[in-house]
């Protein structure tokens, strides 16, 4: 079972990074640097809140998936993927 590090910010699962840039002010070179580091074929990297780096993903053209959850009800959710 994998919980949100919010207030970890990272953390690692075997081949997962799993970030959380919730307490995120704006993007941020630094951490997106970071992130970055962490792609590779045989990794898997996760973001949630990407907003705060997503410029840095457009101008590096890197591939991605975004997941968006949308509350439909108590315990009802609609999730779709943009590619």
């Amino acid at each position: 079972r994998i919980k949100s590090p919010t207030f970890t910010f990272l953390s690692q699962h075997g081949k997962l990074s799993h970030y959380d840039l919730y307490r995120l002010d704006g993007p941020d070179e630094n951490i997106f640097e970071q992130i970055f580091e962490n792609i590779s074929d045989d990794r898997f990297v996760l973001v949630e809140w990407p907003e705060h780096i997503e410029s840095h993903l457009m101008k590096r053209k890197i591939k991605f998936l975004k997941l968006q959850f949308k509350h439909i009800e108590k315990d009802k959710r609609e999730i779709s993927i943009v590619i």
